[in-house]
């Protein structure tokens, strides 16, 4: 989901992570957008650790094939991966779904773009999104069941200050937060809960190993 914002005004980076983990996001991932992040071109989400990175529930082949020139045996396919996405209006504390958004890989420049995100999709963002100006931020949060929350608005300079602190961690392109629902653990507790993760794994004895196909397969080394 994300949230739909026409101002970044009196919006730090703490009440937005709030408000997202009130939610029920368990991590958050910011991007600054650039000028060609827009519905025309997409929205850059990374190389090949996007899909690490982003939760989707279907990746499958397009029918179509990418005609753009590409490096020397490079595939022509094109890869698309869908999401559970919607927009949020934090205003008016509304959801909007947004049905049609995908993650699209195009092979001749190795990248995923996100489209399709204004595509049938009642109060979207569109003003925003089709812009092509710099000073615009996009929020990612993620739920335990995959759905994608976020929002997109214009920052304010204290908010970009805060947002490009050294210390933020990163994950691909992404500001990346976590945002634990659970109390923290004492030493003494924290020791029980790997011990019981690590039993579990070991229970479950050898592991086949796998990888994943160019057709989005998972399949068996």
């Amino acid at each position: 989901m994300l949230i739909r914002s026409s101002s970044g005004k009196r919006k730090s980076l703490n009440n937005i992570l709030n408000y997202f983990k009130s939610l029920g996001c368990n991590k958050v991932f910011i991007k600054e957008l650039a000028k060609n992040d827009n519905a025309k071109h997409g929205i850059y989400f990374g190389g090949t650790d996007t899909l690490n990175i982003i939760p989707v529930q279907k990746i499958e082949n397009s029918t179509g094939i990418s005609k753009k020139k590409r490096p020397k045996n490079a595939s022509r396919d094109i890869l698309k991966a869908k999401l559970k996405f919607s927009w949020v209006d934090i205003e008016n504390k509304r959801f909007y779904k947004a049905k049609n958004t995908q993650l699209i890989n195009y092979p001749q420049y190795s990248e995923w773009r996100l489209s399709g995100f204004l595509s049938n999709c009642e109060n979207a963002p569109s003003k925003l999104l089709n812009s092509k100006q710099n000073a615009r931020i996009l929020i990612l949060g993620i739920t335990s069941k995959s759905e994608i929350l976020g929002y997109v608005f214009i920052p304010s300079k204290s908010f970009v200050t805060t947002l490009r602190n050294p210390r933020n961690e990163r994950e691909g392109i992404f500001f990346s937060f976590a945002l634990s629902p659970y109390k923290k653990l004492d030493a003494k507790n924290s020791r029980i809960a790997l011990l019981n993760g690590i039993r579990g794994i070991c229970a479950r004895g050898w592991l086949q190993g796998c990888k994943l196909s160019k057709n989005g397969k998972i399949e068996p080394y």
